[in-house]
């Protein structure tokens, strides 16, 4: 048994390498999303103390500090950032695996519901290998909640350890809030499960540590909401995009993605019959559980007992992440991406074994077939969707490593480069984005010093954009404007160009 759980882990790490290293040296190992923390995790090494992903007031820069962290005690590679959330990652499986035996109590339950977290989706892959979204993050603080909970309604509980127990339940609750306000769906039913659940909590004084450690965990959003009049506030609490809007699209585009039969931004399956097959295994695992949970409380409430169990809270998890989305925005704008929904997969993979042990013991061929055919989806779509498809195709490392060695400090780029050459060259090289959108103010205080540096000397700042592109256009019209036709076109990797002005 020990072997198969080793093989198990091993199987999830081998995976998550996979998607952690496999862009390396290919392909741009990080999207522009990804170079925008980097840049913030050099600034921390400088003084800077941000709260928040630039220009995001509700996504926190937790994660930017431990790859600060790691610069600061091996010195700077870009690589550390990805360790991040690779090193997550590996904890979900970890959490999931604990809060399948915890929940279940057995090791067949636990066993699958290790190998189905360890496969995972393209989906879920591609997300818990990015830096800087904090999902995969936040994921890891909310298994561990859902641990403590369960924790704390264990009649082995010892009293001593109950006053911990709600004071890092509460801190997490806090410091969750500050990853990613995704942690709602974790906060709001575990209050719900312990109201029924745990005995005596609105008299016992050892709960009440829970809101101290809240308060704590989230201080920093605390402060930065006080100095910013309730910025993060704002930004969340809006009208929602339309409940109907949101549900229709978590049917026909968030669930299939989440599940694993097509990739991100699309609406064609890998292999539709493949997929439909796949989406009615889920449909039967979902009713299934739902009927076993709802007929075992239904028995409980017949006898007197209005106290929930520990199943009864992967059910409550499950659907209120889904009904908390659909009532909520701005994370129910499935026109972006289905990853407001990551937290699902703290719970769907409990669910998918809790159905296939049943089938195992129903029917052990049946059981074969159902788990042949995820496995078969899940080979498709690693193959289809597989790492390097979700990164640009192109790399900036000799980019980076040409301007610093040639001395280049301040451009003007495109916003596909700037951030990333930024990050790639340590900051010894400082880019003023262009037409980006948000992707443009990530770093106004950047952005200015730039622009204020070509205002002193129209020569000492050139232009950098991917080669071909309209922005090279604009830039030599730009740059023709303020100091004639005195550049030169420099192309790196036949990829990029640099727009460089030159004294006559």
């Amino acid at each position: 048994m020990k072997k198969l759980i080793f093989f198990l882990f091993l199987l999830g790490f081998l995976i998550r390498a996979w998607y952690f290293l496999s862009p390396l040296g290919r392909v741009s190992f990080f999207t522009v999303d990804e170079a925008v923390y980097g840049v913030q995790s050099l600034r921390i090494l400088e003084g800077v103390r941000p709260v928040f992903y630039p220009a995001q007031v509700y996504t926190g820069s937790l994660s930017a500090y431990f790859a600060a962290l790691l610069y600061f005690l091996f010195g700077f590679h870009p690589i550390f950032l990805k360790l991040v959330p690779f090193v997550f990652s590996l904890l979900f499986i970890f959490l999931n695996y604990r809060l399948a035996l915890v929940v279940f109590r057995a090791k067949s339950y636990a066993l699958l519901t290790l190998l189905l977290t360890s496969l995972a989706t393209p989906f879920w892959n591609n997300w818990a290998s990015r830096a800087g979204t904090g999902y995969v993050e936040v994921s890891v603080v909310g298994s561990v909640m859902l641990l403590i909970s369960l924790n704390l309604v264990s009649k082995e509980l010892l009293t001593s350890r109950k006053s911990v127990l709600f004071f890092l339940l509460g801190f997490l609750s806090g410091l969750g809030f500050w990853i990613q306000p995704t942690i709602i769906y974790y906060i709001l039913p575990i209050i719900f499960f312990l109201t029924f659940t745990y005995k005596g909590l609105l008299t016992d004084r050892n709960a009440y540590l829970a809101p101290l450690g809240y308060i704590l965990g989230n201080l920093p959003v605390i402060i930065y909401n006080l100095s910013y009049n309730g910025a993060t506030t704002r930004t969340l609490f809006k009208l929602p995009w339309g409940i109907k809007t949101a549900l229709i699209k978590l049917v026909s585009e968030g669930m299939p993605v989440i599940v694993g039969v097509r990739t991100s931004n699309s609406t064609r399956d890998f292999f539709t019959p493949l997929a439909v097959l796949i989406l009615l295994i889920l449909l039967g695992a979902l009713f299934y559980f739902s009927k076993i949970t709802l007929k075992n409380f239904s028995k409980r409430l017949a006898q007197g007992h209005i106290s929930l169990v520990a199943s009864d809270l992967i059910f409550l998890t499950f659907f209120s992440t889904l009904v908390l989305f659909l009532v909520s925005t701005p994370f129910n704008q499935f026109s972006i991406e289905p990853r407001y929904l990551f937290s699902l997969y703290s719970t769907l993979p409990l669910i998918l074994a809790f159905f296939l042990v049943r089938l195992w013991n129903l029917n052990k061929a049946i059981f074969t077939v159902v788990l042949v055919l995820y496995i078969a989806n899940w080979t498709l779509g690693m193959a289809i969707a597989g790492p390097t498809t979700f990164n640009d195709n192109y790399q900036v490392e000799n980019l980076a490593k040409y301007m610093k060695d040639n001395s280049f400090k301040d451009i003007i780029s495109d916003p596909v480069l700037g951030h990333r050459i930024m990050f790639h060259s340590g900051l010894s090289v400082l880019s003023a984005v262009r037409g980006g959108g948000i992707t443009e103010w990530r770093f106004p205080d950047i952005n200015q010093k730039v622009i204020t540096t070509r205002d002193r000397d129209n020569f000492s700042v050139s232009f950098i954009a991917l080669k071909d592109s309209t922005y090279e256009k604009d830039f030599e019209r730009e740059i023709d404007s303020f100091v004639g036709n005195s550049f030169e076109k420099l192309v790196v990797d036949n990829t990029f160009v640099i727009l460089k002005p030159v004294r006559k």
